[in-house]
């Protein structure tokens, strides 16, 4: 009787934990008759529902993305054929200097909407997360040292880091979180990605150096489209959390030594 009660109520635990991380795709394990059957099976209802909120806001983030990219690029091209202008003056030359970085800005905005909406399915494979780290910090290096912020990267052990991911997804959390670190990083500051082998898995850090997260900030963190920012999209970290879930891996906040914040991604197995 016992067991008949603790294995269902497990398995409820460990699908409302993944429920809580973002993963919608997972059925209610729980089954029968009794209390806990009616109990999974209106938690299955609650999750259908969601799950289809979920489809329905991403088919309409796409849409409007595919809508914006096309005379986006457009206005590109004109841009660059006035700037190539022989004829041009340097004042009217700098105005389409920054309406192409203009550009730019919304570019990155709409390749965020994309990649929000519509992840391409993993192919995960080992990857030396040290090297692809170390690899992404020198490409980041002049953004670093134009908001006077210094990249640091120290892995934990005496050979390869190795994760079983997507590599390309895998870089795209790691810069969406570097990026944010550097944002909020002040003048001075350091950036700090950490790699540390675990028991079973790997634990990957990147932390800051700036004011930290608040209580009211942390309940919306991974919401889309929310923001501290006085620009962006605010899907960077919902972003990270949609490509994490696809990769086997779980994103946590803590509270840096230095008071900053500190993005946590834990991969249970090594590749």
């Amino acid at each position: 009787m016992a067991r008949g009660l603790t294995r269902p109520l497990g398995q409820l635990v460990r699908w409302a934990r993944r429920l809580g991380e973002g993963d919608l795709s997972l059925p209610v394990p729980a089954s029968g008759r009794d209390e806990i059957g009616f109990l999974g099976r209106t938690l299955e209802q609650m999750r259908r529902t969601l799950e289809a909120r979920d489809r329905e806001q991403r088919a309409m983030v796409a849409g409007v993305a595919h809508e914006i990219r096309n005379p986006l690029g457009g206005i590109r091209l004109y841009a660059e054929l006035l700037e190539s202008d022989a004829e041009l003056g340097p004042a009217a030359r700098e105005k389409l200097r920054k309406i192409l970085r203009e550009l730019e800005h919304l570019g990155s905005i709409v390749d965020e909407f994309l990649l929000f909406a519509r992840p391409a399915a993993p192919s995960p494979q080992p990857v030396d997360a040290g090297v692809l780290a170390t690899e992404l910090l020198e490409w980041l290096q002049p953004q670093a040292e134009r908001a006077q912020v210094r990249l640091e990267c120290a892995v934990e052990a005496g050979g390869p880091v190795r994760v079983r991911a997507d590599p390309t997804q895998l870089r795209q959390i790691l810069h969406n979180l570097v990026v944010n670190a550097i944002d909020a990083s002040p003048a001075g500051g350091v950036v700090r990605v950490r790699l540390e082998p675990l028991t079973r898995g790997v634990r990957l850090a990147v932390e800051d150096d700036g004011p930290g997260i608040d209580a009211a900030q942390r309940e919306r963190l991974f919401e889309p489209f929310y923001t501290t920012k006085p620009s962006g999209a605010g899907l960077g970290l919902p972003i990270v959390r949609r490509l994490a879930l696809l990769n086997g891996a779980q994103v946590e906040l803590e509270r840096a030594s230095s008071g900053g914040a500190r993005f946590v991604l834990r991969f249970e197995e090594e590749g």
